[in-house]
């Protein structure tokens, strides 16, 4: 995928994506024309945006990507806290809300469709990279402002990774089934843009009747999820309702999917045409590194597939040397995709290329005879709970700031587990990680343990744990 590419604007420019909330439809390339103005307004500076998956959301989306902006993306309704360390470190010029209360050191700018726009009283004049695109959140979101600087290029290049991997045509319609404040709902709605199919914009959980209605209704033909979504989905009958008869591709990545699950989608779509795919990916390869074949899906080998078209996968120990084939290593991904590096304050914005199209993933995993993919494990104990990448250190760190006491955390079964020899109170202990992180009561489990299972030298066994925690 080397030579020169188009810059995103030309993309959508000239695409013929519909964009629909069921109600509006309009076409992209006219939202990016609507909003010229506010594009004006902003110009070539750093922008943080808080925006739900509706059709203003969108529309704000496509250009502060594909505008000249920066934008660091999140949710919308984000905490306070989280938003506070992102301001103080990185200084944006511009910060987009929904709800009307002015920030601190803002002043009221302009609406943008039901959006606010607010000012810096302190306009920054940011130095950036050339190309710079994009500042996407990745395991930073724990509580430590970290994103990954990714430019018109990689975006490019990894979404038509993604498109020939797919097979995706103007004919396909998608849903934003996940945020786009994720890289793997970025990637749904850029997907979109550059082959012309219609998008589907919902701001509803997958689960409410609203999106429900929308994928029948919108004959949705592509659906994403992390493998919480697909749990919720197998405990309402998902895939035996009305609501699946059009969908002809399934995404699933943002982490391993139990064998329980993955054995019930199976024996669900036995009997459909559908195509299930397992996918990889990382922020720092701009969103996504592998893919699964559907029949190797079907046939339970627990793979996360094969590089991309253009990426390259190497299994590689702790000095950087290539590992025998089969053997267990950190895996090291090549690749146009493959962002420019991390920025944890301001003055990182203009730093060279740190990755130079190659990252180590901080993945444990190895390759089998046919260079097909296996994840084992995780380096420097990060976690993935419904697509948030964590840093389990950094959880520990919070909770005993928080209650004065160690706590040790572990992800099992897609939720943080947390064992403490104290007695702790689960719904303070929610509220602690709820404030930090973006996990819910959903994704936590708090143990009281006498003692916490030790190896040889000392180091807790997060192992021994883990079978532990399981039985209890």
């Amino acid at each position: 995928m080397s030579g020169p590419f188009q810059p995103l604007e030309c993309h959508i420019q000239r695409s013929d994506c519909l964009v629909t909330d069921g109600d509006q439809r309009l076409l992209a390339r006219t939202l990016w024309q609507n909003a010229e103005a506010e594009r004006g307004e902003i110009g070539r500076s750093l922008v943080v945006a808080c925006l739900d998956n509706d059709l203003d959301g969108i529309a704000l989306y496509l250009s502060l990507v594909y505008g000249d902006s920066v934008p660091m993306i999140f949710p919308g309704g984000s905490n306070t806290d989280l938003l506070g360390q992102v301001l103080s470190r990185f200084r944006p010029n511009f910060l987009i809300l929904a709800k009307a209360d002015v920030p601190e050191g803002f002043c009221f700018a302009f609406h943008w469709g039901r959006y606010h726009v607010f000012a810096a009283r302190q306009q920054v004049q940011h130095a950036f990279i050339d190309g710079l695109c994009l500042l996407a959140t990745t395991s930073g979101s724990t509580g430590s402002p970290k994103v990954v600087r990714q430019s018109t290029a990689n975006i490019a290049v990894n979404t038509q990774q993604i498109i020939d991997a797919l097979g995706l045509t103007a004919q396909d319609t998608a849903i934003t089934s996940l945020p786009i404040s994720y890289t793997f709902g970025m990637s749904t709605v850029n997907c979109q843009i550059f082959t012309g199919g219609p998008l589907v914009a919902t701001p509803y959980a997958v689960t409410q009747k609203e999106t429900l209605q929308l994928l029948q209704s919108e004959n949705v033909s592509v659906f994403s999820g992390v493998p919480q979504t697909y749990e919720q989905l197998a405990r309402m009958r998902f895939f035996k309702s009305r609501y699946v008869g059009s969908i002809k591709t399934f995404l699933q990545a943002g982490g391993k999917m139990n064998g329980q699950l993955a054995s019930s989608l199976r024996r669900a779509l036995a009997n459909s045409s559908a195509n299930f795919h397992v996918m990889y990916g990382q922020a720092e390869a701009t969103t996504r590194i592998s893919i699964l074949p559907t029949p190797d899906f079907y046939n339970q080998s627990g793979s996360v597939g094969v590089p991309l078209n253009g990426g390259s996968i190497d299994i590689v120990d702790e000095h950087g040397d290539r590992v025998p084939q089969g053997a267990e290593g950190e895996i090291l991904y090549r690749g146009e995709n493959v962002a420019l590096g991390y920025a944890e304050e301001a003055a990182d914005l203009s730093e060279p290329d740190e990755f130079r199209g190659q990252v180590r993933t901080g993945d444990i995993g190895y390759l089998d005879e046919r260079g097909y993919l296996f994840i084992t494990g995780r380096l420097k104990r990060m976690a993935k709970v419904n697509g948030q990448s964590l840093n389990l250190s950094h959880l520990e760190v919070l909770l005993e700031e928080a209650f004065d006491t160690y706590s040790t955390c572990v992800e099992l079964d897609e939720r943080i587990h947390i064992a403490t020899s104290v007695q702790l109170n689960q719904t303070d202990v929610e509220n602690v990680l709820e404030k930090q992180t973006r996990l819910t009561f959903r994704d936590i489990q708090l143990h009281h343990v006498a003692q916490l299972p030790q190896t040889s030298t000392g180091k807790t066994d997060y192992r021994a744990l883990g079978v532990l925690l399981l039985a209890s």
